[in-house]
């Protein structure tokens, strides 16, 4: 490259403002769809936990019947 020119700069492309609204829409609408997906997951992920804490509630309740019955 020849040190004396300036740097080669794209050409800037002309977007009709209507479609720069209707990609604008497109993002939002993306983004409010990622939002509504997280809040899934993190409902989810949640009733997951509620489900295991109570899961390892019923397997200490039985550890500890087994532990009474070995007893016996």
């Amino acid at each position: 490259p020849d040190p004396d020119r300036a740097p080669h700069k794209p050409a800037e492309v002309s977007i009709p403002p209507a479609e720069l609204r209707l990609r604008e829409q497109a993002v939002r609408d993306r983004e409010h769809a990622l939002r509504e997906h997280e809040e899934r997951l993190e409902k989810r992920e949640q009733e997951l936990c509620v489900r295991e804490k109570l899961a390892n509630e019923k397997l200490a309740r039985a550890d500890s019947l087994l532990k009474n019955y070995g007893d016996l």
